[in-house]
Order: C-alpha cells, then structure tokens, then sequence
C-alpha cells in the first residue's frame, strides 16, 4: 500500500473510495496540513500494479499495519468515503487500534445486514454493477465510469450533472489503469 505525508500536528489517515487512488485527497490536504500530519494512503492494486491480494479483508490488514507502525506519540484520526469506510469498517473489528476518531462517508458496509434485508441489498448492488462490468468488459471504460458515477448518485444522469474536470478525471483514472477496480471486483 501507497501513502505520502505532509504537513504537521495529530494524525489525519485519509482512506479513498473505490474509483480513485490518494490522490482523491489533494485538494483536502492544502488546508488540512496547516493542523494535522495527514496521511493519504492508496489501497493496494489502486495505483501501481502489484501482487498480492484484493479485498476488503487485505486492504484491512494493510491499513492496520500501516496505523500499528506509526510511532505512538500522538494521536491517530481516520477518514474513508466510500470503499474506504467500508475498508475501515472491517479493520476496526478485525484489528484492535487505539484511534481517536472515525470518520465514515458513504459506506456501503453490508455486513450488518441479513436475511431479506440482504437479498433487497444484494439485488440493489447486482443492478447497479452488472451494467458497469458489462460495459467494462466491452472494453468501454467511459460508460462504465458514468454507470458506476450514475449508480453511487441514485439516479440516471447523475455523472452528466458533475463539473467537467471531475468527469475527466474519474474516466482518466480507470483508463490509465486497466487493472482498476472494475477489473480486480469484476473478474
């Protein structure tokens, strides 16, 4: 797993969503800096090519190796959007940590759930990503993006309504690194 830090003062671990890397959190990381030693990491298989496995579970283990390595002297604070809460959500009750606060966006953790509660999430998730990795594996990547955009916003059109630059950047993002999330969850 990836991380870079900057800046000074109480740890600030920054977990990304599914269909981006670290980098997610640069914009962020100028104003957090001023007041926390911010860590932005990237899950393993979500930026440079690697080995090794992929999952909830693995990018769990990697995430609580990192927090266990860091020195002891003050205090660790964790934010996730999306996949990354849902990564937190496992390590904290796979791992005991002596964090600070937690800070979960978006999780889409169904682990709490069960029996029809399940197969209404189940069937929920099936819609949302069969058209994503129909699209994927047809080699288009552009409208696998938005159908994936489309599905988190609840509603059809909702990639459309983003500013440009972000559009650009998301469909960049899974371009440049064929073996992205689509890829690794979709095989």
């Amino acid at each position: 797993m990836d991380s870079f830090q900057e800046g000074t003062g109480d740890y600030l671990v920054l977990v990304h969503g599914a269909l981006t890397d670290g980098a997610m959190w640069l914009p962020h990381i100028e104003y957090l800096k001023a007041g926390y030693e911010v860590i932005s990491v990237t899950l393993r298989h979500f930026g440079e090519p690697c080995s090794g496995g992929f999952g909830l579970n693995t990018h769990a283990n990697d995430l609580a190796e990192l927090l266990s390595n860091l020195p002891k002297d003050k205090p660790i604070n964790i934010v996730g959007w999306s996949y990354g809460a849902d990564v937190i959500i496992n390590m904290l009750v796979t791992h005991d940590l002596a964090l600070s606060n937690v800070f979960l966006y978006e999780p889409g953790y169904p682990g709490c759930l069960q029996g029809e509660k399940m197969e209404a999430w189940q069937s929920d998730a099936n819609a949302m990503f069969s058209p994503v990795f129909e699209n994927f594996h047809a080699g288009n990547i552009e409208l696998a993006v938005e159908r994936l955009i489309d599905g988190s916003g609840n509603r059809e059109g909702y990639f459309s309504t983003q500013d440009e630059s972000i559009q650009a950047l998301q469909i960049s993002l899974n371009s440049s690194n064929k073996c992205s999330t689509c890829c690794v969850q979709g095989s």
